[in-house]
């Protein structure tokens, strides 16, 4: 979550390259590249994984103001990610406030399913991670889902503080 920790160009290939890697031989549907704060790396992930030959989808976490964390645009992640052909463009591990923000960006400028899969109860926590809350969310996280389904996204699930609990109540939700 601290851009100005991102790796230099060299070792973000050489991670990604070795992850997706290790990946591409087992057998999944597609690789999830997941929670990047910048264009930059996403696009090496995105380049390591199309590389496979499997799918790939690619999910960012977001600001306040609900463009990707490091303040890139949805825009540009977009048009930089097209040449690799994501099935999906994604926001996660933020509160859903922040990603209805990002989401009603992300509407203007997608060509492929896009969605959210937000944090539910807890808040996030230096030495722990995540610090999960006995407040029963679920409902406000439901309507944020909705709110989701009116702005055109057609993935949906839940990141940190979470649960079965989240899943089949929002697996219940219809479109249209």
């Amino acid at each position: 979550y601290r851009p100005d920790l991102i790796p230099s160009q060299r070792a973000l290939e050489k991670e990604h390259q070795e992850q997706v890697h290790l990946l591409a031989g087992t057998p999944i549907d597609f690789l999830l590249l997941e929670t990047f704060n910048s264009i930059r790396e996403a696009a090496v992930a995105a380049r390591a994984a199309a590389a496979t030959g499997k799918p790939l989808a690619v999910s960012f976490t977001a600001n306040a103001d609900g463009d990707i964390l490091n303040g890139d645009t949805w825009d540009e992640a977009i048009r930089q990610l097209c040449d690799y052909h994501p099935i999906a463009i994604l926001v996660n591990c933020v509160s859903e406030a922040v990603a209805t923000k990002a989401l009603e960006k992300i509407r203007n400028s997608a060509t492929v399913p896009f969605g959210a899969y937000a944090n539910g109860s807890g808040e996030a926590n230096n030495e722990d991670g995540w610090r999960f809350t006995t407040t029963d969310r679920i409902d406000k996280y439901l309507h944020s889902c909705s709110l989701w389904i009116e702005l055109g996204a057609t993935i949906i699930g839940g990141c940190c503080g979470t649960n079965p609990e989240y899943t089949r109540a929002y697996s219940r939700l219809k479109r249209g």
